[in-house]
């Protein structure tokens, strides 16, 4: 008895000691990770915890796993494993608190908003989960809780810079406005006008954000002067997050005649800075000289996915599919690319590189006289002057383009911005018209040849926050095309009633 006692003993006492020897391999596992990847040596970080979790399941390995792989930039990986954490240890507060704040930078806000539901009512004064909460109350639209909830942190931590932010913020966003705008335009058509708009509108909720516009026209071409009047009424739904939804619709009048207009878009943000958009509008054609003597309209669809990483790194590809009351179509593929080159708080220079693409499926490029008067004073067989009659219709139009812009930050009030857009390399079917005798009939015949050119747009940008509720804005724009020259300017005035 004796002896078995003494074995029985002795085994207790190994049984402890290897227990105490695998906390103190693992307490030193984590701690040389953690010190590994406070070095910024993650990979080997990775591995220690890769290995390390393989076998021990604690939550202070899955935590610093996670946050390794954030660190490296492995995203979904880091997802992952704070996924899997959450579910092994949905006890752990700690480990929450760090998910949201993942989340929250990786603009994950749904999931970000579930986690925060879980972590808030077992920590409710928590400053940091609240201020992230009520941020993703903001921009989801629901006026309502990020109000309360900026008032309940204020409540706690009198002064706290973030909820004051966040309350600014709401006043700005809340807050009715009027818009008054002037513009004016000229070109080698030649085409010159002017367009006066205004617009009034408040957000109330996620369900009730209407705006109200009235554009009015006034264009003048070949001694003659045209004017127009544009009504418009619209509404936003902020559908979550993520989603939102415009729907408006108007009247057009022009010769004392009314017509109605509507438009409607969707727009859907994804994960990694993608965002899908639709639309589809019905609006009033004003671009050549033939489309202002008698009213034209066209319908159109589009379709874009949009790529944007903290407003340095921009993409979109996009579709757009103009209809006219004649039955053609303008088909128009497009996209375009900017990265960084110069990224600073102040002072930023991105360059890229645009593509499109542009073919109507019928031509409408006609002679600017009548047969009769071309007869009397025009050769056979001689090239005869034509005119877009009433819309501009690309054929075959190509273009390669290197883009480039520049903004610029003086304080927190003055923003200056610019663009170009120069076409290394584009090309066109050109439209030649060509008077043709067959017997005695006299008749005008369309040809095509190839021709290169080297389209040419810049524009420039001003924006002056004179105080909280005033802001003035300014922009010009040069466009050398196809089809004309212009120029275009616009001065604008933004007031917002903010109590």
């Amino acid at each position: 008895m004796r002896i078995s006692a003494c074995i029985l003993l002795h085994l207790f006492v190994l049984l402890v000691q290897a227990v105490h020897a695998q906390e103190e391999t693992n307490i030193d596992t984590i701690s040389l990770a953690q010190s590994k990847a406070y070095s910024t040596d993650f990979i080997t970080a990775n591995k220690l915890l890769t290995e390390y979790n393989q076998h021990q399941r604690t939550v202070d390995g899955f935590r610093l796993h996670a946050q390794v792989l954030y660190w490296m930039n492995d995203f979904n990986a880091a997802v992952d494993r704070y996924e899997e954490a959450i579910h092994s240890f949905p006890a752990a507060l700690p480990l929450q608190l760090d998910y949201a704040r993942v989340l929250f930078a990786l603009n994950k806000l749904n999931r970000c908003k579930q986690v925060l539901s879980g972590y808030l009512p077992k920590d409710s004064a928590n400053a940091e989960a609240n201020i992230m909460a009520a941020y993703i109350d903001l921009w989801s639209g629901d006026i309502l809780s990020a109000k309360t909830r900026s008032s309940y942190i204020l409540q706690l931590y009198p002064g706290n810079p973030e909820s004051i932010y966040i309350r600014n913020q709401l006043a700005e966003f809340t807050a009715p406005y009027i818009q008054l705008r002037y513009s004016t335009l000229s070109d080698d058509q030649p085409l010159r006008g002017a367009v006066y708009h205004l617009e009034v509108g408040q957000y109330r909720s996620w369900l009730f954000n209407p705006s109200l516009i009235f554009k009015a026209y006034n264009y003048h071409a070949t001694d003659s002067a045209y004017q127009s009047g544009w009504l418009q009424a619209a509404n936003k739904f902020q559908l979550g997050i993520i989603t939102s939804l415009l729907i408006g619709g108007g009247i057009f009048q022009q010769s004392s005649r009314n017509y109605y207009t509507f438009n409607g878009s969707l727009s859907q943000k994804f994960v990694n800075h993608f965002t899908l958009q639709a639309g589809l509008e019905k609006r009033p054609y004003q671009y050549t000289i033939a489309s202002l003597h008698r009213p034209l309209f066209e319908t159109v669809s589009s379709f874009s996915l949009n790529y944007n990483k903290k407003d340095k790194w921009l993409a979109r590809a996009a579709y757009e599919r103009q209809h006219f009351d004649d039955g053609n179509n303008v088909n128009t593929l497009f996209g375009w690319i900017m990265i960084p080159v110069i990224s600073t708080d102040n002072f930023s220079i991105s360059s890229g590189y645009a593509f499109s693409y542009a073919n109507a499926a019928a031509n409408n490029f006609v002679p600017h006289k009548s047969l009769g008067e071309i007869m009397n004073g025009t050769p056979v067989d001689s090239q005869v002057p034509g005119v877009y009659d009433p819309y501009f219709t690309p054929r075959n139009q190509v273009i390669h383009s290197v883009i480039a812009s520049a903004n610029l930050k003086l304080g927190k009030a003055v923003s200056f911005g610019s663009k170009i857009s120069f076409g290394a390399f584009a090309t066109a079917d050109n439209p030649v018209l060509i008077l043709e005798k067959k017997g005695p009939q006299y008749q005008i015949t369309r040809s095509y040849y190839k021709q290169q050119y080297h389209p040419l747009t810049g524009s420039a940008v001003m924006h002056w926050s004179l105080s909280d509720r005033l802001a003035l804005d300014a922009d010009y724009t040069y466009e050398r095309l196809f089809f004309y020259t212009s120029n275009r300017a616009s001065i604008q005035l933004k007031y917002r009633f903010i109590k």
